[in-house]
């Protein structure tokens, strides 16, 4: 059985030739069970559910850190960045998760070709808006705490929250504008049969476009040059909190948490680069394989899963890193959960008291009687008191 690669299960930053891989007749090599099982493995399962378990990670993380939000330029930049990592999360899991599951089953063949062509057209450059946010706001919070470190007397000018918020809006309105061509690189056309598909304009088949825009700019823009920066600024925040390891002992308490948030920050960056280091590799493998195998059962594919799969994982993956390395996030959490806990605990005294009228009635009696108990005893050590008042003054 043979079937053409569909394009929900490629990004179309990787096509490197003016050949619309869409419209070509060449086919896919058998799909054996393996090939079946790998794509839904790494892709339904895996992918999938760290798509769920990020979102509910990134939920909890915006609500523990949106009470700081004003007082706190670090916080407002883990606070956009739960909200952009969502995002990621949302588009990925409509153009890989859901076809993949759709071809698995062998069912919802009408979902799947609707992502595949009319979703596909303005799904993948909404997914590059979302990256590159991302990508840039690990840059801005890496800046702003080598300002808090490094550069401590800098940092109420510098890092503040009101230009923290103008740095992340900016970074949001340039991620939008270096993407915004994506959003007419294809077009969607009809065969003869009425069957939809995917096209290049013929923009995106101009030298500018596919060379200039799609691999140099793309490159410097997504890779190189934040890349590098937080390669540098990490580094400089590794070696600062090696030397303050060395004074612990004698740090007060709010110096600790500051050590522990750039801690956390640290972490959450590096494992930002490994999972990003995984897409320039790709690129770079697929000048070297060619167009018929760069499918299953070929070695490319199943690297390309993984490639994909890094993505979503540096999505989902910051509040177990909050978690682990952040105590006063820790304590942050405990407090929202158990708010929600004792807000349920209200609820259901709530309920309790919308009962049947006969259960309403006794429960009032029993409140009377005890009430007016309560009264009596109160009365009896009122009128105790007094005679032991008239005995004391007459004594």
């Amino acid at each position: 059985m043979t079937s053409e690669l569909p394009l929900s299960t490629m990004d179309p930053w990787q096509v490197t030739s003016f050949t619309d891989v869409y419209e070509s007749t060449e086919t896919a090599p058998e799909d054996g069970p393996n090939c079946e099982m790998y794509d839904f493995l790494v892709t339904v399962i895996i992918t999938g559910g760290l798509c769920v378990f990020g979102w509910i990670g990134n939920t909890l993380s915006f609500l523990v850190m949106w009470p700081e939000r004003k007082h706190s330029a670090t916080s407002l930049t883990l606070l956009v960045l739960a909200v952009i990592d969502n995002l990621v999360l949302v588009f990925r899991f409509i153009m890989k998760v859901i076809p993949a599951f759709c071809r698995f089953q062998n069912m919802c063949p009408s979902v799947q070709q609707y992502v595949s062509v009319h979703v596909g057209v303005v799904g993948w450059g909404l997914n590059s808006m979302a990256q590159q946010a991302t990508t840039w706001n690990a840059v801005i919070m890496t800046v702003i705490r080598y300002i808090y470190v490094c550069v401590p007397h800098r940092s109420k000018t510098l890092a503040n929250v009101r230009t923290t918020q103008y740095a992340c809006a900016a970074n949001i309105f340039a991620a939008i504008i270096f993407n915004l061509p994506r959003m007419f690189e294809r077009t969607v056309i009809y065969d003869e049969d009425g069957e939809a598909k995917s096209v290049f304009t013929q923009m995106a088949k101009k030298t500018s476009f596919s060379v200039g825009y799609k691999q140099v700019a793309f490159y410097l823009v997504f890779y190189v040059i934040p890349l590098t920066i937080l390669i540098i600024l990490t580094s400089r925040l590794i070696i600062a909190l090696r030397k303050v390891a060395k004074k612990r002992e004698e740090m007060t308490k709010k110096v600790q948490e500051r050590q522990d948030i750039t801690m956390t920050l640290v972490a959450v960056v590096i494992v930002f680069i490994v999972c990003q280091l995984f897409t320039p590799a790709r690129r770079t493998i697929i000048y070297f394989v060619p167009q018929s195998q760069q499918k299953c059962p070929y070695p490319y594919h199943y690297f390309n899963e993984l490639n994909s799969t890094a993505i979503v994982f540096n999505s989902a993956i910051n509040f177990v890193l909050y978690c682990v390395f952040g105590k006063r996030f820790r304590k942050n959490l405990l407090n929202l959960l158990s708010c929600y806990r004792r807000v349920g605990i209200s609820d259901t005294s709530i309920n309790n008291s919308h009962q049947p009228a006969g259960e309403t009635s006794t429960k009032r009696q029993e409140l009377n009687v005890q009430q007016s108990s309560a009264n009596a005893l109160s009365s009896i050590n009122g009128q105790k008191s007094s005679i032991n008042g008239q005995n004391s003054s007459a004594t």
